[in-house]
């Protein structure tokens, strides 16, 4: 039987998919007990937590996503959210140089995958949510990875 918390949410450990549902705990970055450093990616199912423990600024809108999709917006959802942030954040570099930081090590951890779907979520969830300004004045955090998949759209 799921344990419940005071807000009402259901905690279901034997449920995977519960679990990339589910923002991570403050304790466990990546929301997974036992679990690899904050921003490491086994594959592209890890692409939404790598992002939930990397950029906390995501949260907020990552909990609205997930009410209006009934528990599961699926990863693009959530990489074109991302980019609605990154835009915001280009225009005010000074203020937001560390979230930018860790919006792109995430994106850059999920690229590293090179699978179809880490070049969907990069490549068109993310950069096709960036309008061509912002894709120029993201370059200096843009990473080897991340760029690949730039490429590939390009190309």
């Amino acid at each position: 039987m799921p344990a419940h918390d005071p807000a009402g949410r259901s905690d279901r450990q034997s449920n995977p998919r519960s679990a990339r549902s589910r923002p991570p705990h403050h304790d466990d970055l990546t929301g997974r007990p036992g679990s690899q450093p904050p921003g490491a990616v086994d594959g592209p199912d890890d692409a939404t937590t790598a992002l939930l423990s990397l950029v906390p600024e995501l949260h907020a809108t990552y909990l609205e996503l997930v009410a209006l999709a009934d528990d599961d917006p699926g990863p693009a959802a959530v990489f074109a959210e991302l980019a609605a942030l990154v835009a915001g954040w280009l225009a005010t570099v000074g203020e937001a140089q560390p979230a930018l930081d860790r919006a792109f090590r995430a994106l850059e951890a999920v690229a590293e995958d090179a699978s179809e779907e880490a070049l969907e979520l990069v490549g068109y969830a993310f950069f096709d949510n960036l309008s061509p300004d912002h894709q120029r004045a993201a370059q200096r955090w843009i990473g080897p990875s991340t760029r690949a998949v730039m490429e590939m759209l390009d190309g």
